[in-house]
């Protein structure tokens, strides 16, 4: 078919997959591994990009892509023809079953409360495992939304509860941390793309909210700058000069109604140029009302919400 290589958006258009299930297949199974550049971007085939589009074929028809990921494209053709002509074998003639076929009680709830069981045993492999499937069973901003912030919301309860040890709860997050941290960088960003700096203000050192603001800004399209947790209002200030960023998102999450975060939220907004957009989440959003009110921060109550300001910043700045 030629010896044209094609970057992975397209890719992603001509297959019908997005790029970042693209780049999750190539991760966990080895059906597709595409040349690169010497700056390490991908560069796919006609072959592959072919075999891509087979690939979504026979997964939206009902095959397991675990089952069919290391078939060639004369195979796959010859899988998709079977599975077409609905052949009453449970493995379509190939050994290949079909998700009609098999038990699959999969969701985001399910997948919520498997990685609690991983956070209390302590198991970061599972935790990474469940977390990809998420993934790929949702995407990214799904698997944020529907699985991630719920998770987050669970384990701090517990925490606050006293039912989650100092290990568990570390652990989590740094499972966490780590795995939204390495789906941040296939995104990539581009020199023309809005940039955002994300941080947590003084006292304020749960930061994976934080985190889970960096990947869903990323997955947007936003050049993201993430500086970690209890950074004083001077500092985010002085980063945000630095870095000419066009918006900073700070989350508040444990201790509730602290004045020192009052404090930080003041100073910082009198360091900003007038007008110039805060985005605050979080859970302890609502004992900071007042003073959020005040700053004339955007609030963000869900990571939906998030979405639609980040989105709505997006539309403004490119006006």
């Amino acid at each position: 078919m030629g010896d044209v290589k094609h970057t992975i958006r397209i890719a992603s258009t001509r297959s019908g997959l997005s790029a970042h299930v693209i780049r999750v297949w190539e991760k966990r199974y080895v059906g597709i591994q595409p040349d690169r550049t010497q700056t390490n971007r991908r560069l796919y085939s006609e072959e592959d990009i072919e075999k891509l589009r087979l690939l979504k074929q026979a997964t939206d028809l009902g095959c397991r892509i675990a089952h069919i990921a290391h078939l060639d494209i004369p195979a796959l053709v010859d899988l998709l023809a079977k599975v077409r002509r609905d052949q009453p074998d449970a493995t379509n003639g190939n050994g290949i079953q079909l998700v009609s076929d098999l038990p699959d009680t999969w969701s985001a709830e399910n997948a919520v409360t498997q990685l609690m069981r991983h956070t209390r045993d302590l198991d970061q492999e599972g935790f990474h495992r469940s977390l990809s499937e998420a993934t790929v069973r949702l995407g990214h901003q799904g698997m944020l939304c529907d699985v991630v912030a719920p998770l987050t919301r669970l384990i701090g309860q517990s925490w606050e509860k006293g039912q989650m040890t100092i290990p568990q709860e570390h652990a989590a997050s740094a499972a966490l941390k780590s795995f939204l941290f390495s789906t941040i960088k296939p995104f990539g960003n581009a020199s023309a793309a809005p940039k955002i700096l994300i941080a947590t203000p003084s006292d304020q050192l749960h930061e994976i909210g934080a985190v889970m603001v960096t990947a869903m800004a990323a997955s947007l399209g936003w050049k993201t700058y993430f500086i970690g947790s209890s950074v004083p209002a001077h500092e985010i200030a002085a980063a945000a000069k630095q870095k000419s960023v066009h918006a900073i998102a700070l989350s508040l999450v444990y201790p509730h109604g602290d004045p020192q975060v009052v404090k930080d939220l003041e100073d910082l907004r009198a360091s900003l140029p007038e007008g110039f957009p805060v985005l605050v989440g979080g859970q302890a959003q609502g004992s900071y009302a007042k003073a959020l009110k005040s700053i004339r921060a955007i609030r963000c109550q869900t990571l939906p919400d998030l979405q639609q300001s980040l989105r709505t910043l997006q539309s403004s700045l490119s006006a």
